[in-house]
């Protein structure tokens, strides 16, 4: 409930924000960029972090932080996260070389499309690939650049079964981010 309240405040005085801008443009005649500036200064995001794995998900989820960024003019910052084995690491002791660089390749991979996409709409992106836990190294960059939004893509599962024997890095991510996430589910 105080999250909701908290919310439907910052969203009053978004729509406060830009009321004002717009009785202040009507009254003074106001140019077109400062005009621009000023809806800019009144953004709700200014920072945003896109967590990014390429998966379809994912894709929906660059999809809407794109048109997000394009609203608020915010700044885009992408993760790619190289999620450790920990069953291998702890069943062995060692992380197999070949294996961490297998996966730090395909992680370099999908960071280099996710940016490239968001790049040819126009934007400026700034991409990082992390070694660790997904939840804790978003967490970490969002506390670095002080994102204002995390945004993550999320795949509905079929069966109440399902969503109770696996945990959802959306789910976990909501308890520890120290700001807004939005989840973008793929169509069905």
């Amino acid at each position: 409930m105080a999250v909701a309240a908290a919310s439907l405040s910052h969203g009053l005085r978004f729509e406060r924000g830009w009321r004002q801008i717009l009785k202040e443009t009507r009254v003074r005649k106001t140019r077109p960029s400062a005009l621009k500036r000023s809806l800019e200064e009144a953004a709700m995001y200014q920072k945003i972090l896109l967590a990014y794995d390429g998966s379809e998900q994912g894709k929906q989820a660059l999809l809407e932080c794109a048109d997000l960024a394009k609203l608020t003019g915010a700044e885009t910052h992408l993760l790619a996260v190289v999620r450790m084995p920990s069953g291998l690491f702890l069943a062995e002791g060692f992380i197999p070389e070949n294996l961490l660089d297998e996966e730090k390749k395909r992680t370099e991979e999908v960071l280099r499309e996710g940016t490239k996409k968001l790049t040819d709409m126009g934007f400026k992106a700034q991409g990082r690939i992390a070694f660790g836990e997904p939840i804790e190294e978003i967490c970490s960059l969002a506390e670095e650049v002080s994102a204002d939004l995390i945004v993550v893509g999320h795949q509905r599962r079929a069966s109440m079964a399902a969503r109770w024997w696996r945990s959802s890095v959306g789910s976990s991510l909501i308890e520890y981010a120290p700001c807004s996430v939005l989840i973008a589910m793929a169509a069905k």
